[in-house]
């Protein structure tokens, strides 16, 4: 996915939470801009789980951004990205 519009919703005002959708169908849950980094060149984004880990994401990873998004599902989707860090899974 283009760097550029995912730094568009990042840094969209107000900010609305977004989910990033991985090409291995895992949603990634960005409920406030600090939860997603961008590396200055684009080339590496970092997620950050519920446990304070960060997930390493190649923007190539990303097929789409979601914004039909819920607390409830923002909550589900936090725990499981970050049972996913945790087992040292990297995409």
């Amino acid at each position: 996915m283009d760097i550029e519009e995912i730094r568009r919703y990042r840094r969209a005002e107000p900010f609305r939470a977004f989910n990033l959708v991985l090409a291995d169908g895992r949603k990634l849950p960005v409920d406030r801009p600090n939860a997603l980094a961008i590396a200055p060149d684009g080339k590496l984004l970092a997620f950050q789980t519920l446990d304070s880990w960060f997930e390493r994401i190649r923007p190539e990873a990303v097929a789409a951004i979601d914004l039909n998004v819920n607390t409830l599902e923002v909550n589900r989707n936090r725990l499981l990205a970050t049972a996913s860090a945790s087992s040292g899974r990297r995409v």
